[in-house]
């Protein structure tokens, strides 16, 4: 096997388990795993708290718990991810964020808090104009909220 063919063969892996890659790195690093959802949602500041930023944009599962919590017009990538949500797929996250950038995604960590109660969910919500002033502040100040709480999830304070 070749070297490219052996880096595509463990990438393959790893999206084909991604709980499974959740597990061992916090097993092999200690760190905490932070399930991040679709659009603007704050990676770079998962990352610089020293966690590790993981990707939730569905995948595919049968649907059969997430109805319970989603109408059926609901986009798939949604209800795959309540369906992950409900059957322990993210057992491994510290914390999810969550942006509400659609008519789904308001209602989404509402919806989480009461599915896993155990997790942090880490709603976001962002200015539609983030180029004028007063957009400019609000969204630091999200970011900056996000920071925090993210703080109180490792117990280590931000670094400035």
């Amino acid at each position: 096997m070749s070297k490219v063919e052996e880096i595509l063969s463990e990438l393959g892996y790893v999206a084909h388990h991604p709980a499974r890659m959740v597990e061992q790195w916090k097993k092999e690093t200690g760190g905490k795993a932070v399930g991040i959802m679709p659009i603007h949602c704050a990676e770079e500041v998962v990352h610089a708290a020293g966690m590790l930023p993981v990707g939730m944009w569905g995948g595919q599962t049968s649907i059969s718990l997430a109805p319970e919590y989603l109408q059926s017009f609901c986009c798939s990538i949604m209800k795959a991810v309540m369906e992950f949500t409900m059957s322990g797929a993210y057992k491994d996250l510290d914390a999810i964020i969550c942006p509400e950038t659609c008519d789904t995604l308001r209602v989404i960590p509402l919806m989480m808090r009461k599915a896993i109660p155990q997790t942090p969910i880490i709603g976001v919500v962002l200015p539609d104009n983030r180029k004028i002033d007063a957009g400019i502040k609000y969204t630091a100040a999200v970011y900056r909220s996000i920071a925090k709480q993210l703080e109180q999830i490792t117990g280590k304070p931000e670094k400035e």
